[in-house]
């Protein structure tokens, strides 16, 4: 966060409704609660998402991606995922020890 911060990025988090307090705290633009269906529906399209939790939440953030934005996610990317906005790049992400 503080580097995409330092190159002038907004930076938004995806949290737990119940874990917006704590975001708020990490100085972060907007914290949005990614276990609202209703709530992720209005989001604004972004440029990226890293997405960490997988599963049918990144099926509805794929969709709040603009055509020419990018997709991060370091779980399983649920089957049929790519159609809900198939002009975004689509990547598996991860960390390895070295």
């Amino acid at each position: 966060m503080h580097t995409a911060k330092k190159i002038g990025a907004q930076v938004i988090a995806g949290v737990r409704g119940k874990e917006g307090n704590d975001a708020r705290c990490l100085g972060v633009s907007e914290v949005h609660a990614i276990d609202d269906d209703q709530a992720i529906e209005n989001y604004a399209l972004v440029d990226a998402i890293p997405d960490t939790d997988g599963g049918e939440v990144a099926v509805k953030l794929i969709g709040r991606v603009t055509q020419t934005g990018s997709f991060g996610y370091t779980a399983v990317l649920p089957e049929g995922a790519t159609a809900k906005n198939p002009t975004v790049k689509i990547t598996c992400v991860g960390v390895r020890a070295r």
